[in-house]
């Protein structure tokens, strides 16, 4: 490096820079600082902090080669907006930069470099670039406007002007023919630490340079002024769609992490997610499946945006739980049982709520003797480790008075009102004889079910028998009256 590199590199590190959003490395990066106002052409030098590598062995051509500095304080060569080659305003201040980015036929590049603030920080994400605008003298157009970083500066020799091949960690693949305005180019990247010098130009030869032909008349030049320099360090939010996780079929799963500001979320496949577009969605999937996340962050604190991707398994395995089942309600009479429940599974734990009056409350099929009605809850878990599923039903079992209770008169008139025997909470295959005053035996049913209406006798009192299924009797009298 040379010693009056050396110089202005420390000068460049006491510089203090902007630090509202993101600090621009760049130091002059409109080339508004100047030590002494252009005359001519080749005097990118007189900018503050600017130079160009190539070293040129010519004694009429300053160490700065030939590309060139434009100013308003300056003449009609070296001017802003007119100038030897083109019209132009500057698009920050009075001052831009300005080269050939490829001359053709037969080549001929240019290049110029600033040195930085400070050095790039490793594995950190910056986003650097310039603005172009096509030179209305120059014939051509062209593509691979770059830049490309190095941790010392860079020097080369090429008396012609050949190209600097470098891999630029920044470069424009359109041709760019538009001479009225200014035209970002612009990249993002990740720095491998230390580098501290930047420089501009093609690092292409001719072969893998496009150069378009936009007018028969002017210099045979690709020709772009440059202006608004900047490198910046990136605020991003990466691709995180967090650890790769299992769950059991039918189960779901959250993925990604919390949202970050700016971020525009994308996740592939779609199958089994709740939201393709959001940063935590709910995976259900039938079957194993590996998602990506492509997250673009547009909040960067910089003029360039971030694509970044994570991807992450969701293992499922098969599992198809036993489902708790209570059984059907049912009907009691006081003092009466019933079992609850279904069959059991080997796979399945019970617990049955409340514990009262259940034989047992910890099995698939207790047997419930309620005093009162009652609603039992079955809550059930199937387990296949790692794979637990727990469910729960009621089943209401509801208990009724079924004292048996005589009708003792009744009016058969044929109003539908009390017009039989009754007998309430009468059970099935009960049987009943009818007597009359002189003992003889005028109604008998083996399945009496309230339906003797007294046609075939006169009013009067009767004397009954009545045998439920239990051989439990009742005897007594019923009155007829019409």
């Amino acid at each position: 490096m040379r010693n009056w590199s050396k110089a202005l590199l420390i000068l460049y590190l006491i510089v203090i820079a902007d630090t509202v959003q993101a600090q621009n490395l760049v130091p002059n990066p409109s080339f508004e600082s100047f030590s002494n106002c252009p005359t001519s052409s080749s005097q990118i030098y007189y900018a503050d902090f600017w130079f160009q590598p190539n070293e040129i062995n010519l004694s009429w051509q300053p160490p700065s080669g030939s590309s060139d500095y434009y100013n308003s304080c300056s003449g009609f060569i070296a001017g802003v907006p007119s100038n030897v080659i083109g019209f132009q305003y500057a698009l920050t201040g009075n001052a831009y930069g300005g080269i050939a980015f490829i001359n053709n036929p037969g080549g001929g590049w240019e290049y110029i470099e600033v040195g930085l603030i400070t050095s790039m920080n490793a594995q950190k994400k910056y986003c650097g670039g310039y603005y172009v605008s096509r030179a209305e003298l120059a014939r051509n157009a062209c593509n691979r406007q770059g830049a490309y970083f190095d941790t010392d500066s860079v020097f080369y020799y090429s008396n012609n002007y050949g190209p600097l091949i470098k891999n630029p960690q920044i470069e424009n693949q359109i041709v760019i023919s538009d001479t009225g305005s200014w035209v970002l180019i612009k990249g993002a990247f990740i720095s491998n630490g230390g580098e501290r010098f930047m420089v501009i130009g093609n690092f292409r030869d001719l072969s893998s340079t496009t150069v378009d032909t936009i007018s028969s008349t002017g210099f045979n030049t690709s020709y772009y002024y440059i202006d608004d320099v900047f490198v910046e360090e990136m605020q991003i939010d990466t691709a995180n769609t967090g650890a790769d996780v299992t769950i059991c079929e039918g189960d779901s799963a959250q993925l990604g992490t919390a949202t970050g500001s700016g971020c525009i979320y994308r996740w592939q496949p779609a199958t089994g997610l709740s939201d393709t577009t959001i940063a935590q969605p709910i995976a259900k999937p039938t079957q194993t499946t590996t998602y990506i996340l492509i997250v673009d962050d547009t909040s960067t604190g910089t003029k360039c945006d971030w694509t970044s991707t994570d991807s992450v398994t969701v293992t499922v395995i098969p599992f198809t739980p036993q489902m708790a089942d209570a059984g059907t309600d049912v009907t009691l009479c006081k003092g009466e049982s019933a079992t609850l429940g279904t069959t059991p599974c080997g796979s399945c734990t019970y617990q049955w709520q409340p514990l009262s009056n259940l034989n047992n409350s910890t099995t698939a099929q207790p047997v419930a003797s309620p005093t009162q009605t009652t609603t039992y809850i079955l809550t059930m878990t199937d387990s296949f480790p790692p794979c637990v599923k727990t469910t729960t039903d009621a089943v209401n079992v509801f208990v009724e008075d079924c004292t048996v209770e005589v009708y003792d008169i009744f009016t058969p008139n044929s109003d539908g009102k009390n017009d039989v025997f009754f007998i309430k909470n009468l059970p099935a295959n009960s049987s009943l004889q009818v007597f009359n005053r002189w003992g003889s035996r005028i109604y008998q049913s083996s399945n009496y079910n309230n339906q003797w209406s007294g046609d075939d006798v006169p009013d009067g009192t009767y004397y009954y028998i009545l045998v439920l299924p239990t051989e439990e009797s009742f005897h007594g009298f019923v009155e007829i009256r019409r």
